[in-house]
């Protein structure tokens, strides 16, 4: 493989802080890191009783308990992942944003860059980019978000990238697309995929916003975790790598697939659709493909798999 800027030799095993990791794609994480050898630790206000030995209730907020955390399990990485904001949240949440998040997590990254300890910083690829039309979305265009979930995961980059410059941070940004998979919620305020496969299970309505033709790209969590494992293995210290599959789906063949895959007929109730909403999003993962291995499920795929766990976990 050619030489990739940020590229240093692998990191036999890695003590990984997730920080805000009790959410689904914490879970993943943690058993992926594990699954390869590495420790994985969480902290998150959310978790509930009784925590185990690598779990940890703390806010953001308590900054000299994170770094105690850092320094007491001599961490070499931290996942964020922390946020109160969903892409549909009212303009209001965004202030609890600023207060319990953002302003806690620039405290993080400075404390993480007096430390040398790598940021993992979870972005948006579905959000930070607003509309960006036809093709697919590059690391390289232009941020600009429609949303104010949007404009917090884009000041969470650039605050990062300024302690790349002033501190010497390493820092490593992921714009993820739309995950979906085990651990998720089907009962969740976002998250189409287990949303549309929980109501065709319950037999409840999926309500949708729009004509149904707005356009994503589905990615199995999966795969995401895989890459966040390989990428660390590989010693990707910093960059920006959009992670997702590269094939958009419009919320239509969403269900149509949820419906294919379930063998039920979904009842599809229609809103109108919200002013933050894009038409069209997919993302280039090009420089993904070429610093990892990377061949992600194709939807009907990772949609199978889904439903295979979930009936084997609840019944069918």
């Amino acid at each position: 493989m050619a030489h990739v800027p940020g590229f240093d030799p692998p990191h036999p095993t890695r003590r990984v802080l997730l920080v805000g990791g009790s959410g689904f794609i914490g879970r993943n994480l943690v058993e992926a890191l594990s699954q390869r050898g590495h420790r994985a630790l969480v902290a998150d206000p959310r978790l509930a009783e009784p925590l185990r030995p690598d779990e940890f209730r703390l806010a953001l907020a308590d900054r000299a308990a994170f770094e105690q955390l850092l320094g007491r399990h001599e961490v070499d990485t931290v996942i964020h992942l922390a946020s109160v904001m969903l892409p549909s949240s009212p303009a209001g949440q965004f202030e609890r944003e600023m207060a319990e998040v953002l302003s806690p997590s620039f405290a993080l990254m400075d404390a993480c860059a007096r430390a040398s300890v790598q940021l993992v910083l979870f972005s948006s690829g579905g959000t930070v980019y607003g509309d960006p039309g036809a093709g697919r979305a590059s690391e390289r265009q232009p941020l600009a978000p429609k949303s104010r979930y949007g404009l917090a995961k884009l000041m969470l980059e650039e605050y990062a990238r300024f302690c790349q410059r002033a501190a010497g941070l390493r820092c490593l940004v992921l714009r993820p697309s739309n995950p979906y998979g085990r651990h998720q919620r089907l009962d969740g305020a976002q998250g189409l995929v287990a949303v549309a496969l929980g109501r065709a299970l319950s037999g409840a309505a999926l309500e949708i916003w729009g004509d149904g033709e707005g356009v994503r790209d589905y990615l199995d969590v999966q795969d995401l975790c895989r890459a966040v494992v390989d990428l660390l293995e590989r010693g990707v210290a910093d960059g920006t790598f959009n992670v997702g599959s590269g094939v958009g789906h419009s919320v239509n063949e969403v269900i149509e697939l949820v419906q294919q895959v379930s063998g039920r007929r979904l009842h599809v109730v229609h809103h109108p659709a919200r002013a933050t909403d894009v038409r069209r999003i997919v993302l280039d993962t090009s420089a993904l493909s070429g610093t990892i291995d990377w061949r992600p499920l194709p939807l009907l795929h990772g949609l199978q798999r889904f439903h295979r766990e979930l009936t084997a976990s609840h019944g069918p």
